[in-house]
C-alpha cells in the first residue's frame, strides 16, 4: 500500500466527521438481524496464502478470499474478491455472535455507507464514505474505461487505487491510480484524477520496484500544480 503524507489522512480523518450520521435516540431496528455462524464457512476451502495462528481462518472458494479473525471481544469477517480489489467488511459481537459494523472497501479505503449496531439490533450510527465524492468507484472505472482505456477492476493490471480530500491546496477530491504500463514491463503509469469530474489533473510514471522510495505521488501534483 503506498504511503501517502500524515497531512492526507488527518484531513481524511476531518472530512470524515461531516459524514457520520448519529442514530442515537431512534428505535430504528435492524429488523433482519444477522448473526455470525461459523457452520457457512466449513464447506470452505483452506487458503495456503497465510498461516492461522489461534482460531483465526484464511478461506477460498472460486471468486474470494475469506478472513475469520478473532478480536478482542469481536469477530471480523473479511471478503475480498479474487476478480477486483472490493472487499465486504462484518464485524460480529463475540457475546452474542450478532452484527455490530458493516462496509466495504477498495484497495483497503472505506466506501459507501457504513452501519453501527449495538448489541440489540439498533443501528447507531452511518457514515457514508462516498459523500465528498460526485464519482464512486464504479462512476470512476467507467470513467477511466470510457476515456483512457484503463481498466481498473483489472488487478492485473491495476497496481493501486487510492483516494482522498485535499484540503490544503486544490480543495478537492482526489483519486490517484497506479496502473501497469501495457508496453514496459515494472513501469507504473500514475495519474491524479478529479473526483467530481474525472479529468486526469496529472501523469506520471515511476519505477514499480522503487515507487514507494520515489515519495508521495501528490507531493508531486502539486509541485506541478504550483508551477502552472
Amino acid at each position: 500500500m503506498r504511503k501517502v503524507f500524515l497531512v492526507i489522512l488527518v484531513l481524511n480523518l476531518v472530512s470524515c466527521k461531516s459524514q457520520v450520521k448519529k442514530k442515537e435516540n431512534t428505535s430504528e431496528k435492524n429488523n433482519t438481524m444477522e448473526y455470525f455462524d461459523i457452520s457457512k464457512y466449513k464447506v470452505l476451502e483452506v487458503d495456503d496464502k497465510y498461516s492461522s495462528s489461534g482460531k483465526d481462518l484464511y478461506l477460498k472458494d472460486d471468486k474470494l478470499r475469506i478472513k475469520i479473525l478473532y478480536l478482542n471481544d469481536v469477530i471480523q469477517i473479511e471478503e475480498t474478491s479474487i476478480e477486483n480489489k472490493f472487499q465486504l467488511i462484518k464485524v460480529f459481537f463475540e457475546s452474542n455472535k450478532s452484527l455490530k459494523i458493516v462496509g466495504s472497501k477498495f484497495y483497503n479505503f472505506s466506501i459507501g455507507k457504513w452501519e453501527y449496531y449495538d448489541e440489540k439490533g439498533q443501528l447507531i450510527k452511518e457514515i457514508n464514505y462516498d459523500l465528498d465524492y460526485k464519482l464512486t468507484i464504479n462512476d470512476l472505472a467507467k470513467n477511466m474505461k470510457d476515456k483512457y482505456n484503463l481498466d481498473i477492476m483489472d488487478v492485473k493490471k491495476t497496481d493501486n487505487v487510492n483516494r482522498y480530500i485535499d484540503s490544503q491546496k486544490t480543495k478537492l477530491p482526489l483519486y490517484e491510480i497506479y496502473y501497469n504500463d501495457n508496453t514496459q514491463i515494472g513501469i507504473l503509469n500514475c495519474y491524479v484524477i478529479n473526483g467530481n469530474t474525472g479529468d486526469v489533473l496529472f501523469k506520471t510514471t515511476r519505477l514499480a520496484e522503487t515507487e514507494e522510495k520515489q515519495g508521495s505521488l501528490y507531493q508531486k501534483f502539486i509541485e506541478s500544480y504550483d508551477k502552472k
